[in-house]
């Protein structure tokens, strides 16, 4: 794979993640994504095979990062309430 700073797009099945203009297209239409969602998805392009931890998502987030993310948090599933 390119370097980081080689790499001006991504592609992953029929999807293409331009890394400059953090666009999101597939096929040849562009894909409404928000922001945060866009960066999350950059990172974990950037590391293929590599854990992306939740800190180093907080860092990349910045101050928007959405609240399930905080450190305090723990994550939640929702289920069938079996044991």
């Amino acid at each position: 794979m390119p370097t980081q700073g080689s790499v001006r797009a991504v592609r992953f099945g029929d999807y293409e993640l331009n890394l400059e203009s953090n666009e999101l297209r597939k096929h040849d239409g562009k894909v409404p994504a928000p922001d945060q969602a866009l960066r999350i998805l950059s990172m974990l392009l950037e590391r293929p095979g590599e854990i992306v931890t939740r800190k180093q998502l907080m860092a990349r987030l910045g101050p928007e990062r959405p609240s399930t993310l905080t450190t305090e948090s723990t994550p939640r599933y929702g289920g069938s309430g079996l044991s």
